[in-house]
């Protein structure tokens, strides 16, 4: 459901969530709080991360679970985190994690140097 889905049926529901650190689910059928996210996809990334040692993989997600993800990753308090958005990702931006028997490190963040010189046109193609 989208934000402004959310506003209609839920009044103040969106505003209340983020004032309250995402802690409680979002309003609606669907809605997850932060905490759900962060297991969903600490465990997920934990897990390709664990059947491609090694490997070089991609993984897609959407800025939000990518930002709960940083912020768990980096033992950042997630409620702060998520109640200031210290982590605003672009789209289609690009972070890099490596991972190793030494622990992770981030070693590029919401990048979108992909996009230089990237014109738009009206039609919405590039």
């Amino acid at each position: 459901m989208h934000y402004d889905e959310i506003e209609r049926r839920f009044p103040g529901g969106h505003d209340r969530w983020f004032a309250g650190g995402g802690v409680e689910r979002l309003p609606g059928p669907t809605g997850e709080s932060m905490t759900e996210v962060r297991q969903r996809i600490v465990a997920a990334c934990e897990a390709i991360a664990a059947r491609h040692a090694g490997e070089r993989v991609i993984v897609v997600s959407h800025g939000w679970a990518l930002a709960v993800l940083v912020a768990a990753w980096h033992g950042w308090d997630p409620v702060e985190t998520f109640r200031e958005q210290r982590l605003r990702f672009d789209n289609t931006a690009v972070t890099i994690f490596e991972l190793n028997e030494n622990g992770r490190r981030c070693t590029q963040l919401n990048c979108t140097s992909h996009l230089d010189g990237a014109s738009s046109n009206n039609d919405g193609r590039a």
